[in-house]
């Protein structure tokens, strides 16, 4: 599965035969600079399940008041005026992550990137990359316990 926009990038490949939690995932992560490359966002963990919490860092050119926002389909979730953030996902989806290293000066350096967060297999809500999920983590019963269709 590949996701293109001119700001951001990720690759999601999986490798494994039965389709549960033997399968080997990988996510590949890109971030762009719409001006320059005088701004950097780094984020701890940029893919996770359901609940968790990553750090985000963010730098760049030209410093002045530094502004990290967190968004999800085009809404803004979080923002923050700080070089450093440590953020909790509580829901599933494809989040961006933008880092302002000068908020002040019209928003002109910018640079994103994505964070992926999984659904919680068993919680009876299906999310994001799951396509049953019914209330538990019991393979046999028509929802396996990767929360994937027997």
């Amino acid at each position: 599965m590949t996701y293109n926009t001119s700001q951001e990038q990720w690759t999601y490949s999986c490798n494994g035969s039965d389709g549960g939690t033997n399968d080997l995932c990988v996510v590949t992560l890109d971030s762009s600079n719409s001006n320059n490359d005088g701004c950097r966002v780094v984020v701890t963990d940029q893919s996770g399940t359901v609940p968790f919490s990553t750090s985000i860092l963010c730098s760049g050119q030209p410093s002045g008041k530094v502004a990290i926002v967190v968004s999800k389909n085009g809404k803004i979730l979080d923002a923050t005026s700080s070089d450093s953030e440590t953020y909790n996902f509580d829901d599933s989806g494809i989040f961006t992550v933008s880092c302002y290293p000068d908020v002040v000066n019209n928003r002109s350096n910018v640079c994103k990137t994505t964070v992926i967060a999984s659904g919680q297999c068993g919680n009876g809500i299906v999310e994001s990359d799951e396509q049953c999920d019914d209330g538990n983590q019991i393979s046999g019963d028509g929802c396996n316990s990767a929360c994937q269709i027997e």
